[in-house]
């Protein structure tokens, strides 16, 4: 069945497999069987690596996956006449034990083809195993294809772009080099975390709003989470600060735990989060698929964005509910984010940037604060 999703949907999730690999497999071959440069490209990188004369203008007989092989399925086949290329593909898993080998010995008994060569692709050098014919790696794919396909086939053709931008989400694209250019001004780099901190610690003890008039407690933060700032939070029964709702007003300097790697580009992200710890959850409804009742979640993001064309914040709203490259982060449902480049734009001294720090973040968390639906959220928190 020449249709990518159809075929997609035979995959069930088991253990001990990786449905990256079957997605990777299938889109793939879905973009051999449908694009003739593709074709015709990756032929011609055959030949070249195996040493082969296969005909780059003709259709194979049969560009198939998971073909039967007497019970073991090797993930791609194409088929010339009495000639098969046989595939194994790999993005994140190492082979079995003896898996090309069964491959081999299976192939003899197949009715389809006399003799064949095996090819194994990975994400990497270091999964090429059990001597295969050919060992590539998929970013040796992306860069041939970038070379031998014209300008005019990657920019309009759909099949190439889909299959260009699957490989660069999935890492399977050739790895960036050591950044020579920037190499003296590593150990400056380094530094910047230290004089964050430095930054928070002493605009802790300007006068906050949050602190002053709405009871919240805070703290100076050393890097942790990826992460430098201040962190305010409620008081619970034995005072002590809790996030029911927190507010973080501070820095991103790693996105991982986060999860906002996608849009951390060049520098650190200044950042405003509101938080929910496991008993704030539970009450509002956040899971780690969603929230159960959203309308109050959704009316705050509206509020915020609102407030913040009104006020001229220049901040973007990162709602991690409805948001296109961002997983939904059920401890913080919504960030505010300004580079930080931005952020510090008029300031020329450690004190411009300490006022500056504090003027800004006090203003917003205030707005935030006064907003109805925050309000209503941080009512439902002390029922």
């Amino acid at each position: 069945m020449d249709s990518l999703l159809v075929n997609l949907r035979k995959y069930r999730p088991r253990e001990n497999t990786d449905p990256l690999e079957n997605f990777v497999t299938e889109a793939f071959a879905w973009v051999l069987r449908n694009n003739s440069s593709c074709l015709s490209a990756f032929t011609k990188l055959l030949n070249e690596k195996l040493n082969l004369s296969l005909d780059i203008e003709s259709q194979p007989s049969v560009i198939s996956t998971q073909e039967n092989f007497d019970g073991v399925y090797p993930d791609m086949l194409i088929q010339y006449d009495d000639f098969a290329l046989v595939f194994e593909h790999k993005v994140n898993s190492y082979l079995h034990t003896n898996q090309l080998q069964n491959y081999r010995d299976k192939s003899k008994s197949h009715n389809g083809f006399n003799d064949c060569k095996l090819v194994l692709i990975t994400r990497s050098r270091k999964q090429h195993e059990q001597k295969p014919d050919l060992s590539l790696c998929w970013y040796e794919i992306y860069q041939y294809f970038q070379t031998n396909l014209s300008e005019d086939e990657k920019e309009n053709s759909w099949a190439i772009k889909e299959l260009f931008a699957l490989f660069k989400k999935e890492g399977l694209v050739p790895a960036k080099p050591v950044n020579i250019s920037v190499m003296n001004q590593y150990f400056s780099a380094l530094k910047i975390a230290n004089q964050m901190e430095n930054l928070i610690n002493e605009a802790k003890l300007e006068d906050w709003y949050l602190v002053r008039e709405c009871g919240f407690l805070h703290n100076a933060k050393k890097q942790r989470w990826g992460r430098i700032g201040l962190e305010f939070g409620t008081q619970d029964s034995q005072g002590k600060r809790r996030w029911s709702p927190g507010i973080f007003c501070g820095f991103i300097v790693d996105g991982n735990d986060h999860r906002v790697c996608s849009i951390i580009e060049d520098e650190p992200l200044t950042t405003l989060i509101i938080e929910f710890n496991d008993d704030a959850q539970e009450k509002l409804g956040i899971s780690a698929k969603g929230i159960s009742n959203p309308e109050l979640h959704n009316q705050l993001v509206s509020d915020i964005k609102s407030m913040l064309l009104v006020k001229d914040f220049g901040w973007q709203v990162i709602d991690t509910l409805q948001h296109k490259t961002i997983k939904f982060n059920k401890w913080r449902p919504v960030m505010l984010m300004c580079p930080t480049s931005k952020f510090f734009d008029d300031c020329t001294s450690a004190d411009d940037q300490r006022i500056n720090f504090y003027k800004q973040f006090n203003e917003l968390s205030k707005a935030i604060y006064e907003l109805e639906s925050f309000k209503t959220i941080c009512e439902q928190l002390q029922e």
